[in-house]
């Protein structure tokens, strides 16, 4: 079973997960699995951007991407991520990019959200979502599926774990929250 990965991560140009398994056979012989690899391809993806490159859409249909505050450059508030090439860098919790994507979901039956984040603080924050988590009358963060158009949050809730959730989260009304802590000071691949 292969993972879905995005390539490209400033880390790296060219991303590759490889999955090995291991199984014992009788008399303890063993068996090698041998190597898989998958990845979404940008012709593949509605929007596919690798900021180590620019800031142009890679994907199938070339959506504008406008930075509100957001800059796109080599980091320069991290001397230790110098190296890893440009990014799409974030300074305050106003910054945003957006890219319009109206109509573009509609009739979808599955979808992958992703990418690489380099987090700097723990607590709530949204990395890339269509919508945004309400708060109910009791304070609950809800993010519930819309009717007429298909939503999505990728991002961490106030303790830092992984929040992820695409046209809601079933008959729930929350978005999914893992117990998985989000790393700060490093980079993170987050898929939902």
């Amino acid at each position: 079973m292969g993972s879905k990965v995005i390539p490209g991560s400033p880390l790296t140009h060219e991303l590759s997960i490889v999955g090995r398994g291991l199984h014992a056979v009788l008399y303890c012989t063993m068996l090698l699995i041998p190597t898989s690899r998958a990845e979404i391809q940008p012709s593949e993806s509605l929007v596919y951007f690798d900021f180590a490159r620019g800031t142009t859409d890679l994907g199938s249909h070339r959506h504008d991407l406008k930075l509100l505050g957001a800059q796109w450059g080599r980091p320069n508030r991290d001397p230790m991520q110098s190296r890893h090439g440009a990014a799409l860098e974030f300074t305050n919790s106003i910054q945003r990019a957006e890219v319009d994507v109206q109509h573009a979901l509609d009739g979808v039956r599955s979808a992958s959200v992703g990418g690489w984040f380099y987090t700097r603080r723990g607590g709530e924050q949204i990395f890339w979502s269509r919508g945004l988590p309400e708060i109910s009358a009791l304070g609950t963060r809800e993010f519930p599926p819309q009717g007429t158009w298909v939503n999505f949050v990728l991002g961490t809730d106030q303790h830092g774990f992984f929040l992820g959730t695409i046209n809601g989260n079933g008959e729930m009304r929350f978005p999914y929250v893992s117990v998985s802590q989000v790393g700060i000071d490093t980079w993170n691949q987050l898929v939902v």
